[in-house]
């Protein structure tokens, strides 16, 4: 992290406190152990407990023209677990549910403090 997001980080932290929703990212296993008796990898995914906003259309997020599907939808990520720790930069493909519904992250950007997901 750079100096810029150690001074942000609070900030955001104190306002994703206050409005902020619980969800989870999950994170994709990596091939896991194999095993020669079933011909099987085990691997097990990786499920962080986040704050997020409440999801918003694409359409709204970016009134400016940049062309986004319907179904598309932008929210903000905490950069901290609910626990205090760290969040593996979220990539493309990772799962976030929030509420009852489960999202693919399309795109991140990195915004000091937490980053903005693309969701669909």
């Amino acid at each position: 992290m750079t100096i810029l997001d150690d001074k942000l980080l609070p900030g955001v932290k104190k306002i994703l406190t206050r409005v902020g929703e619980a969800a989870s990212l999950v994170e994709a296993p990596s091939p896991g152990d194999y095993d020669p008796a079933t011909g099987h990898t085990t691997s097990t995914p990786t499920t962080y407990n986040v704050l997020m906003t409440p999801p918003g259309p694409y359409s709204e997020a970016y009134p400016t023209g940049d062309v986004g599907r319907a179904r598309e939808i932008i929210t903000i990520l905490s950069k901290l677990l609910l626990t205090e720790g760290a969040v593996p930069d979220p990539t493309k493909g990772m799962l976030l549910t929030f509420e009852t519904k489960t999202y693919q992250v399309l795109a991140v950007e990195d915004i000091k403090g937490a980053w903005q997901l693309t969701v669909e």
